[in-house]
This record gives C-alpha cells, structure tokens and sequence, in this order.
C-alpha cells in the first residue's frame, strides 16, 4: 500500500497543541494537590489568610500562564515534529513487512521506520498521527486515502502490530532525563517550580525515581528557606530592632490621642495616623491572626509592649518602648 500526501504547518501545530492539552489533562490532578501542600506549609497560624491564598494560587496560576503561552505560541512546534526537512512538501508513505517507508519527493530523504520504532497512533477528526517514540510525528490527511476501505486497511495495519504495548520501554529508553536540572533546585522559590517538573516527568514520563527524590528535594529546600528565613525564630527576632522602634512611636500617638480625646483609646487598632497603622508588631505582622502589639488600658494608665518573638505575652522575651524613667513618669506606660 502506497499513499501520497501533503501537510501544512497547521497540521503540525494542532498536533503540538493536541499533545499539550493530553498533558496538561495529567498534569493538573498533581500540580492541584502539590499547590494544596505548598499553601499549607506557607500559610502560618490562622488557616485563612493571604500568604496561604497566594501560595496555593502562585504555582497553578504560573503552570496556566505557561501552557497558554505554549499553547498560542507553539514555537519551533513543525521542526521539532517533522521529519525529513521538507515538513509542506509532497511525500510518500509505503507500507512493508518491517514497518513504514517514507519518502519526500522534494529533499529525497528516505526514512526506514520499523514498527517498533512507532509510540502510538491516533485518528482526530481528519487526520492520522503517527508518533514516533522520538517524538517526530507522521500526520497523515484522511482524505488522501482513495476509499474508506484504504483507510480501513491501513488503521488494522498499524492497529495488528499493538503499538502502544511498546510505549513505556521505548520511551525510557529513547529519551534520558537531565538530571544537571536538579542544581536548579537550590534557587529558592525556583526550586519548587523545578522541583515540581521533575516529579511530574519522573513519574508520567521516564519513570525515575530520583527525579521524583530530587523534585522532592527541591520543594523541601525552597519550604525550609522559607521558612527559615520569613517563619522561624530566628527570622522574627531579626524584626526586634523595628519593633522597638515601632513600640515608641505607638506611645508618643497613644499620648497624642489622650490630648485630642481626653483620654487613652480602648484598643490599639484606633491609632491611625501616617506613620503607623493600629499598632502592627512586625514581629508578628504576617505569622498570627493577632499581630498587634500588646495593648491595656487600665484606668489613666495603660500596658504596652511587644508579645516578642514567641507571640505570648508577659513571658520572658517581651519587649517594651525604649523610654527611660523620667520619659515615662510624662506618659501613661506602665512598665513592668
């Protein structure tokens, strides 16, 4: 059997996109549960709030953006698929014992393809794609058959020598994983997207468990410099000189607002002026549900201070404004 046909760069391009879209159908269960565990290591205390929303948004939201871009932007999508060079140019495809001849009439490249060298076929609408384990493809118009018989025939053809029992050895073997990849691991906040990708493509794609194990490794990395650098102990008390600063702005607006109001405010939130907003302890500000500083009001006088690095309060590491004796005796701080 002998069939001649001709593509367009359109033929190449639907089956890029195709292709694309098929794995983007099992990528995004695992991308879906992955910005799930990522939003709950970066969410802190209180289970609603932004940082969580942005990291469980952050990665699906990026993984979306590139597949769009992919998708209307399929570059080099007919080099990459086609063989031979001459990818619009008139060709031949001839049917042996030992698999497919191809032959393009205006480069005269032959190519010998066995059939264990096909991954699959699939019929779409009106064409035939005939994947190599390579990743080149054979498309194939149906109307370049002369009979839906022809096209019987060819399809039982392809179809009798179970090409798709051969697809996960010839993939692993036709296409090796980069493992040089994984130093991109080490790049905080890259990592994870890296470290994403290589899980998905040690599992769906090469069957590679240390792509998986660096992919994880990578996720670690980014999680724990997160952490260490934004939630830890040690990343709060880097905040202790501001949050001193910070404490002696709030008593000299708490001693204004006694002066416009007569008395001290019932909360600290009713402190608004341009250089503080509510007495946010940036100690806290982005780790508690309750990231204000430490606010009492007890008769004419009040408390005040900082809930330190631990968030409770009248414990050790508190910290209180940087006033001396004789400047609070002029104020209503209580200092214990």
């Amino acid at each position: 059997m002998q069939i001649e046909f001709q593509n367009k760069p359109k033929d190449y391009i639907d089956f890029f996109r195709y292709r694309l879209l098929k794995k983007l159908k099992k990528e995004i269960l695992p991308i879906i549960i992955f910005s799930i565990i990522v939003g709950i290591a970066a969410g802190g205390g209180s289970w609603l709030n932004w940082n969580r929303l942005i990291a469980v948004l952050l990665i699906p939201t990026t993984w979306s953006i590139i597949y769009l871009f992919r998708y209307f932007a399929p570059i080099n999508a007919v080099k990459s698929a086609d063989i031979g060079g001459s990818y619009t140019g008139y060709k031949t495809i001839s049917t042996t014992e030992e698999g497919l001849t191809l032959n393009h009439k205006e480069t005269k490249i032959v190519t010998e393809i066995k059939w264990k060298d096909l991954f699959s076929f699939i019929v779409v609408g009106k064409m035939i794609y005939l994947e190599l384990v390579t990743k080149k493809v054979i498309i194939i118009p149906k109307d370049c058959f002369v009979s839906d018989e022809e096209l019987a025939r060819f399809l039982n053809l392809v179809k009798s020598h179970d090409i798709k029992t051969q697809k996960e050895l010839e993939v692993i073997s036709s296409s090796k994983p980069y493992y040089w990849v994984g130093f991109l691991c080490f790049i905080p906040l890259i990592g994870a997207f890296v470290g994403i990708t290589m899980i998905l493509n040690g599992i769906f794609n090469h069957k590679n468990k240390w792509l998986v194990i660096m992919g994880v490794g990578g996720i670690a990395f980014t999680i724990f410099f997160y952490y260490y650098n934004f939630r830890s102990d040690h990343a709060k008390s880097q905040w202790i000189p501001s949050a001193k600063i910070e404490l002696n702005k709030v008593v000299k607006s708490l001693e204004d607002y006694k002066k416009s109001h007569g008395e001290y405010p019932d909360s600290i939130q009713q402190i608004k002026t341009n250089e503080i907003i509510g007495g946010i302890d940036p100690i806290l500000a982005g780790n508690s549900s309750d990231c204000y500083f430490y606010y009492k009001k007890v008769g004419d006088r009040y408390y005040l201070f900082s809930k330190g690095v631990d968030g409770v309060a009248n414990t050790s590491d508190d910290i209180y404004p940087d006033i001396s004796g004789k400047d609070t005796a002029k104020t209503g701080l209580i200092i214990k």
